[in-house]
């Protein structure tokens, strides 16, 4: 038992107390605190909570830290770490916002925290978590009850991980937000975090007026990114900078911005650009046709960067480019447009950037995102992320203007048809198979459709193998299998795809006695596995491409099974009836077939025993 039964946990009524103006946190706020707290006490010590931008990240943490209780008398402090200067000065101010009372110290280069004496220390990553950091050695783990992380999908970095195992206390509080974690049940996200205990998104966040309406506009270039080089989850970026800094994609950008933000209004605009050289271009794009733009970078110097930062907050700069600065620890609300120049592969990144438009403004209505689309062509690979792709619609789908909310109810009325087409198209998923290796099993009948418990957990194209397997083709990856043990727990596995031979397959970490936890953790397993738009709508049963004749060459590959399969199998179903077959399903209809066989020989068999005993009697008398 972690802590002893004397040991009070702090309930709501008492968290009134704790926190200072309680009542002024919003709805939301309240609630991740609360449940942060439920779960600490439930034994969950590594936690994250999923945060969109604007959501008061920081204010949550500065309302959290005097709730945290302490597992030993000694340990009292807390450790916030955060990677860059904004967000270590952002949290010392909300800190001593609310909690004045509290010693609150920054340790980053050379400002040395007081040690000693500080009841919480923000700490600078590449400060104290570099090899062989000395700076980290004043730090007593035995001192302290939580470690916070802020942008907490930067977790996994060495340096981060250099400070946790240091610290390696399992009664110590690791806690993290990220705007840019997706909630996803049954699975742990990494060796840092073992839960999402909260989750709220942006467009709940919109729809209950704590963020900016939202309105989009996708811009289609010429711009082909279907060769760049990849590089980890995103694209290479040398290749992507040569391939979109170009004058005619930045004349592009900047004649829609003049036609879709400076002709209706907008008076405070943000653009992503790839890198240096294209921000300083970009900029002169704009420059050149008379409009007052700025940029900022890595190598601008401090005291111009927040002057840059100063005017464009007060609006005396209509038009400001970055790369990879202003992505995370900004707080601009005056914002009322973004330019997405900067393509990505990243989910993550995507949205920090739009979001860096969503705070409330007293001054504007709603904030623009003008999303810059290039062409990407490349199958089997993660796709590129775009406002369209982010809802589930396709790259291509073309907005004007349109408002968020009513296109999310738009995606979500487009789903339910599809479902409701899929379930009308069941009664075809009865499939006659004429099995051509032995004569006397010359035809049987397979039902092709998805389960009712699958497809209620899971809108993928999973397909059952027997009772005790499942499995998930993903296109040009490989096959996620579930398989239930003799113990009766599904446990599960990837086999990745290599030239046509298999690798050792990959144990994924879940384990459920329940088919349906079991499908919902793997489903988020290969969310994060595979962060791909493309591989996404390829996944899903309602994919359009399901729907399409069966190729030869899934007619080839049936035959090679020894099967006949009739000409208007769907795509769909051919892919499914191929991942039914690579797994074991036609020696389990032989198996039924001739235990069915068997028992029709026993009925006859007993039949004629029968007959020849009434014909026995008959004869008799």
């Amino acid at each position: 038992m972690l802590f002893s039964k004397s040991h009070v946990f702090v309930k709501r009524t008492a968290i009134s107390r704790v926190i200072r103006n309680y009542s002024s946190l919003r709805t939301y706020q309240k609630e991740c605190i609360e449940t942060s707290l439920k779960e600490l006490k439930a034994g969950c010590y590594k936690q994250v909570v999923s945060l969109p931008v604007g959501s008061g990240k920081t204010v949550i943490m500065s309302n959290l830290i005097p709730c945290i209780p302490c597992p030993t008398p000694k340990a009292t402090k807390v450790l916030l770490l955060a990677h860059r200067q904004e967000l270590l000065n952002q949290a010392y101010n909300q800190i001593k916002r609310y909690n004045p009372n509290l010693i609150v110290e920054i340790d980053q280069g050379k400002r040395v925290a007081d040690y000693d004496n500080a009841d919480v220390i923000i700490a600078s990553v590449p400060t104290l978590g570099r090899n062989n950091s000395k700076r980290i050695e004043n730090l007593d783990p035995t001192l302290f009850k939580a470690i916070l992380i802020d942008e907490a999908h930067h977790a996994v970095a060495d340096s981060y991980l250099n400070i946790l195992n240091y610290f390696n206390n399992p009664q110590l509080l690791v806690w993290g937000c990220s705007a840019t974690v997706k909630r996803h049940d049954g699975l742990s996200l990494s060796d840092v975090f073992d839960k999402i205990t909260f989750h709220i998104d942006f467009l709940d966040l919109i729809e209950r007026g704590y963020l900016s309406p939202m309105k989009v506009t996708t811009v289609k270039t010429s711009v082909d990114l279907s060769h760049v080089r990849h590089s980890g989850a995103d694209f290479a970026l040398t290749q992507l900078s040569q391939a979109v800094n170009t004058s005619v994609r930045n004349e592009v950008i900047v004649s829609s911005w003049r036609k879709y933000a400076a002709e209706t209004g907008r008076q405070s605009t943000l653009a992503f650009a790839v890198d240096i050289q294209h921000t300083q271009d970009l900029c002169n794009a704009f420059r050149q046709q008379g409009i007052k733009a700025d940029f900022i970078t890595s190598k601008t110097p401090d005291l111009t960067r927040h002057q840059i930062l100063e005017d464009f907050k007060n609006r005396k700069i209509p038009v400001l480019i970055n790369c990879a600065i202003l992505t995370e620890g900004t707080d601009i609300p005056s914002i009322d447009c973004i330019l997405m120049a900067r393509p990505t592969r990243s989910a993550t990144l995507f949205q920090q950037m739009f979001g860096r438009g969503l705070r409330l403004h007293q001054e504007k209505q709603d904030c623009l995102i003008i999303d810059f689309v290039d062409n990407f062509k490349r199958s089997g690979t993660a796709g590129l992320v775009t406002i369209p792709t982010l809802l589930g619609l396709s790259m291509d789908e073309s907005l004007r203007d349109e408002n968020i909310l009513a296109l999310e109810k738009r995606v979500e009325k487009e789903k339910e048809t599809n479902e409701e087409q899929e379930n009308e198209e069941d009664d075809d998923s009865l499939v006659k198979l004429r099995i051509t290796e032995y004569d006397s099993l010359q035809e049987l009948t397979t039902d092709l459709s998805t389960r009712v418990e699958i497809k209620d957990a899971s809108k993928n194209s999973w397909v059952h193998i027997g009772d005790d397997k499942c499995v998930l083709h993903v296109l040009s990856k490989g096959y996620l299998i579930l398989e239930r043990s003799h113990e009766g727990i599904w446990k599960g596995y990837f086999k990745y795809e290599h030239n046509n031979f298999y690798a050792k397959p990959h144990t994924i970490p879940l384990q459920s006695d329940h088919l349906v936890d079991a499908i919902r953790a793997a489903d988020t397993w290969v969310q994060k596995k595979f962060s791909s738009g493309y591989i996404f709508r390829q996944l899903a049963r309602t994919a359009p491409f399901r729907k399409t004749p069966m190729s030869e060459a899934q007619r080839l590959a049936i035959e090679k099974h020894k099967l006949d399969a009739p000409q208007t199998l769907s795509k769909g179903q051919a892919m499914d009836l191929l991942t039914k077959l690579k797994f074991g399903q036609l020696g389990l209809w032989k198996k039924e077939y001739m235990a069915h066989v068997k028992a029709q020989k026993e009925e006859q068999r007993r039949q004629n025993a029968a007959e020849l005993k009434r014909k026995g009697k008959g004869m008799a008398l």
